[in-house]
């Protein structure tokens, strides 16, 4: 760095913490359908979510993947979400 150079951050754009957010809200809007949006659908929930115990089957290495797309409720998704816009453009921006 050459003295009296200021450092600036990056202006790059976020292309793929905005998808990340699109695709976890879609998810949520298709998985908590059944029940008015205010929470995930239990057949979702056990189809989809992480359980230790099968990890010894393909199903179980394929659900650590689709666990990371399922949220709860209303308020777990938008804070989720918001934590990613923030910190997600910031590690993107570099």
């Amino acid at each position: 760095m050459i003295p009296g150079e200021t450092f600036v951050k990056g202006t790059r754009k976020a292309y793929v913490t905005y998808i990340l957010i699109v695709i976890n809200t879609l998810i949520y809007l298709l998985t908590s359908y059944n029940n008015y949006f205010l929470q995930i659908s239990q057949k979702y929930l056990w189809e989809y979510s992480f359980v230790p115990v099968y990890l010894t089957s393909l199903d179980g290495w394929l659900r650590i993947l689709t666990s990371m797309f399922l949220h709860g409720y209303p308020l777990h998704i938008i804070f989720n979400m918001y934590f990613l816009y923030v910190f997600g453009r910031a590690v993107e921006s570099y």
